[in-house]
């Protein structure tokens, strides 16, 4: 089961997999004491659509101190450099399942660029700093739509594929990620 809630204050999600108990840090939500439960954070969102000053080392060091195990960074703000997340949670000595939704290098739009543009091919090669990506726009209730987000996935696959353990290519709500993949990153999180 998973929770969601998305505010302007403390989003997250929540993977459980059994019975009821409460987590230490959010005590609405039940867990199972004896089920590996992890608690992710949700940056960037889309109901806030902050402009000006950026604010990467605070939003870090509150991802860190919460003991949160995975982040989303959205597309929606103004915060869209992952290498400059990745480096603040670095320093923070924080290892945290990171999904990208639309973020890459400036200039591109992996959720929007018909084709992955050069400098987004280069840093999935080279630095990859998160653990999957989006690259497709949120789905539809139409099958169309649902067929449009699973080709996106397609530039990405191939002889030396761009997607890979612990840099997936993900297609927007056909799929369901795991924390626990962050154990396990030769796994991907992205099923149809």
């Amino acid at each position: 089961m998973e929770i969601s809630t998305q505010s302007c204050l403390v989003p997250f999600f929540v993977t459980i997999d059994a019975k009821i108990t409460t987590h230490p840090q959010c005590h609405c939500l039940p867990l199972h004491p004896r089920v590996a439960t992890a608690v992710g954070f949700y940056q960037n969102n889309c109901r806030c659509h902050e402009s000006g000053k950026t604010h990467y080392p605070q939003d870090a060091v509150y991802t860190a101190s919460q003991h949160f195990d995975g982040v989303k960074i959205d597309s929606c703000g103004n915060q869209r450099d992952m290498a400059e997340w990745a480096a603040e949670f670095a320093a923070n000595n924080r290892t945290l399942l990171v999904e990208s939704c639309g973020n890459g290098p400036a200039g591109t739009n992996p959720k929007r660029d018909p084709t992955p543009m050069p400098a987004f091919v280069e840093q999935l090669q080279t630095t990859c700093p998160f653990t999957f990506f989006r690259v497709s726009e949120d789905v539809a209730p139409q099958f169309n739509s649902v067929v449009f987000n699973a080709n996106r996935s397609v530039p990405y696959l191939g002889t030396t594929p761009l997607s890979r353990p612990g840099c997936w290519a993900c297609e927007c709500q056909l799929f369901r990620p795991s924390l626990y993949y962050q154990l396990s990153p030769q796994s991907s999180p992205c099923t149809l």
